[in-house]
């Protein structure tokens, strides 16, 4: 089942499409066509309704806290107006430009994003609300919201703002929503996260770790490499870039283990199914090592980086590889000893198996996160070559050479092979005999969060209208492709993305 956090994001990403289109002079006559006017009004209506939910708390009993309550109704108030002089919403079923696309994919992800909140709360007052009704109606929760849509309408503002009369007009009151909704949404004081949101401490490699203190590990070291700062230097975006690459080939060599395995075990269907997986992780491994040989390129500076992400995939590969390899103090190495362990020892039974397949799955989807991280390297480098580049005009700014395009479209492919065999060895894992629930739960999840980012889910995600009650929301791990829910009476019109 969808999550809230999933449709938010799904949402955030298609605004972001549309943040670098406002920089793009292809999309200047697009800006500016009634067309992407019509779409644009219907996005806000979708910000209005979010608005008014937090204004009067869903419906249901919340904390008085008038100034956020007080902020929402009277940023929704702008928003209407804005609305209106926008005039109606587009009832054209496919959208006809690349901006429209993301728009309307923005306000269908946002709309069920906020019919899923909503399901907490009944219509009928017979009815008891859900158990996290009063967290959805907290104050701190609306402060989040609140703070959180600001960008949404400071996106629709600046979109607006590129128009004719009187969209322009609209833009500004959009921008003043969002200021208001901004200032409003800032805490007082700083809340403090949940111990599972924040960074967890290092745990530094032991020697002789057994199979539960190297999961702990790992899945330190992989929570750590999903907060990766953005001031980090060129060397180590490189450096993370070779980490990548000997994780695909020791997750390999694991994998292909596990199929041995499964053979000895005369389970030769499983064998099979894992055999499928290590082309996908190949094509990652190569990926990730063309990516390294463009950061070559890039600078000249080779001593070994200390900053926290380098040192966390150290911790990662040297786990992985006293996983994988017999010698129990191996490190990544020329002189290292590759000897793998025996297929009967890697994974001696089902639950032994599908634990260190565990292991490898996160593994790689933190490979996927690492590439995903992607746009901070691009901004370095650029910058870096930028500066080396000497305009002979004066005042003229020179353009990032294609090396940059090529570096970001590799990072692309590596993430977009990384998803594939988290997808091919989290449905390999799945297959297994006496699987243990705790992983299984762990790998359902992590192929809903592939899923969410796969292009093909989102694409399909718009063909799909807002569902009217939690009951016909899709169960699938591909939910959007294969259901489709009935139009509400605030939902939008269905969209069919271009390709690309």
């Amino acid at each position: 089942m969808a999550t809230f956090g999933e449709m938010v994001l799904l949402a955030d990403q298609h605004l972001a499409e549309v943040n670098r289109a406002l920089f793009r002079p292809r999309f200047d006559r697009q800006l500016r066509a009634a067309t992407v006017r019509a779409e644009l009004s219907r996005f806000t209506h979708v910000l209005v309704r979010y608005h008014d939910k937090i204004a009067t708390g869903f419906g249901a009993p919340h904390d008085e806290q008038y100034g956020i309550r007080d902020a929402a109704h009277r940023a929704g108030r702008l928003i209407e107006q804005a609305e209106r002089l926008l005039g109606p919403a587009s009832h054209i079923d496919t959208p006809t430009s690349e901006l429209r696309d993301h728009l309307r994919s923005a306000s269908i992800a946002l709309g069920c994003g906020l019919d899923l909140l909503s399901t907490h709360f009944p219509p009928s007052n017979a009815q008891e609300l859900s158990p996290d009704a009063a967290i959805i109606t907290s104050t701190d929760t609306a402060r989040s919201l609140l703070h959180g849509i600001s960008g949404c309408t400071a996106t629709a503002a600046h979109v607006a703002r590129r128009g004719k009369p009187p969209v322009d007009q609209a833009g500004t009151l959009l921008l003043k929503a969002a200021v208001l909704a901004r200032f409003y949404g800032q805490a007082d004081t700083l809340i403090t996260a949940l111990p599972a949101n924040g960074t967890p401490d290092r745990i530094p490699p032991t020697s002789g770790e057994d199979l539960t203190e190297a999961e702990t590990g790992i899945s330190v070291s992989i929570d750590r490499l999903k907060h990766l700062n953005a001031a980090d230097s060129i060397t180590t975006w490189r450096y993370l870039a070779r980490a990548a690459v000997i994780i695909c080939d020791i997750s390999t060599k694991i994998t292909r283990h596990l199929a041995h395995r499964m053979t000895e075990l005369d389970e030769k269907d499983h064998a099979s199914t894992f055999e499928n997986v290590i082309p996908a992780i190949r094509h990652t491994s190569l990926k990730w090592r063309s990516i390294t040989h463009r950061w070559e390129n890039f600078t000249d500076h080779h001593s070994p980086p200390t900053s926290d992400p380098s040192i966390d995939a150290s911790d990662l590969i040297l786990r992985l590889g006293r996983l994988a390899f017999a010698d129990p103090q191996w490190t990544p190495s020329p002189r290292a000893s590759y000897r793998m362990k025996q297929p009967s020892e890697l994974g001696p039974d089902f639950d032994t198996a599908t634990r260190v397949a565990t292991a490898v799955l996160r593994t790689i989807e933190a490979c996927n996160v690492m590439a995903g991280d992607h746009a901070e390297a691009i901004n370095d480098v650029a910058a870096l070559l930028v500066l080396r580049k000497s305009s002979p005009v004066p005042g003229h700014l020179p353009r990032p050479p294609a090396a940059v395009y090529h570096l970001r479209d590799r990072y692309r492919a590596a993430q977009t092979y990384g998803r594939q065999a988290v997808t091919t060895l989290g449905q390999a894992i799945q297959s297994l005999p006496q699987r243990p629930q705790g992983p299984i739960q762990e790998i359902d999840l992590i192929i809903r969060r592939t899923s969410i980012y796969n292009r093909k889910s989102i694409s399909q995600l718009s063909l799909n209208d807002l569902p009217s009650t939690i009951r016909q929301l899709p169960q699938e791990s591909h939910p959007l492709s294969t259901h489709s829910s009935p139009t509400s009476s605030t939902s939008n019109q269905q969209a069919r993305p271009k390709k690309r």
